[in-house]
């Protein structure tokens, strides 16, 4: 609907990434950050804070905001634990 009314949409709260990734519309815009950007920094800050820690879990809502939240921070988990290692 977008394009065929030559309209834009600016996302100022959505956090579920497949609005401008898996979905992506070149007239989609998101104005703020991101959780893949917030995810990956919490993600990241976890070796320095817990080196010692390495099984994690998560209690994540079973809707498409939380597969995806918990889909960003394990695999920014990940990453940060192997870089450290």
């Amino acid at each position: 609907m977008l394009a065929e009314n030559n309209a834009l949409l600016m996302l100022t709260g959505s956090q579920i990434m497949g609005m401008t990734h898996e979905n992506f519309n070149p007239n989609t815009f998101r104005c703020q950050l991101n959780a893949h950007m917030g995810l990956y920094a919490l993600s990241g800050a976890m070796p320095q804070a817990h080196p010692n820690i390495l099984k994690w879990g998560g209690i994540v809502p079973d809707t498409q905001f939380g597969a995806e939240n918990y889909k960003t921070f394990t695999t920014g988990l990940k990453k940060a634990y192997q870089e450290k290692l």
